[in-house]
């Protein structure tokens, strides 16, 4: 079931009943990004609770988040409850798993960690590299890595892990990664 618009945010219990009638006629709960809320705060909260209202309801299905493949994103809504991610910042931008952030893949070049990673390539320039394609290559291994995390996280110990990850991010996560980690 894809929920599309951004009406169904204001009545989430409403919405909750709606799907448990439903819930034998979808797998997966599929949700865009950009209509979960206008700042990464309105959208960790309302994944939460809407996650939450399932739980409590008995609903057990993923929630699919469309559109996003950010690193940061992707551990926040992890932690929230949802379990299944895309987007295409991949093949365009340069993810830097280690920071949690996605950059113009022209600044690939600037990373440490890129340069090393194209030096076990192949005798081309990082630039060159860049050029070649090789940050899509690159890209996968960052995220199946930091999906590798968040998986650790979700079976293990949510508590010790999701802080530890965000707390690379140069963003302000704290005291959102705080209130999640009362729900778990």
């Amino acid at each position: 079931m894809l929920i599309h618009g951004s009406r169904w945010q204001q009545k989430l219990p409403q919405f909750v009943a709606a799907l448990l009638k439903d819930a034998n006629h979808f797998e997966i709960l599929g949700i865009a990004e950009r209509e979960m809320g206008a700042t990464i705060v309105d959208r960790v909260r309302l994944l939460r609770d809407l996650r939450r209202a399932m739980d409590g309801e008995g609903v057990v299905r993923p929630i699919h988040i469309f559109g996003t493949d950010d690193p940061l994103s992707i551990l926040l809504y992890a932690a929230a409850g949802a379990d299944l991610f895309d987007g295409l910042g991949w093949s365009t931008d340069f993810i830097d798993a280690q920071h949690l952030s996605r950059q113009d893949f022209s600044h690939a070049v600037l990373s440490p960690l890129w340069r090393a990673f194209c030096e076990r390539r192949a005798p081309q320039s990082p630039a060159e590299k860049a050029q070649a394609g090789l940050v899509m290559e690159w890209n996968i291994e960052q995220l199946d890595g930091l999906l590798a995390s968040v998986r650790q996280a979700i079976l293990h110990d949510h508590e010790a892990v999701f802080p530890e990850l965000c707390a690379r991010s140069h963003l302000e996560v704290a005291g959102l990664v705080k209130e999640l980690s009362h729900g778990w």
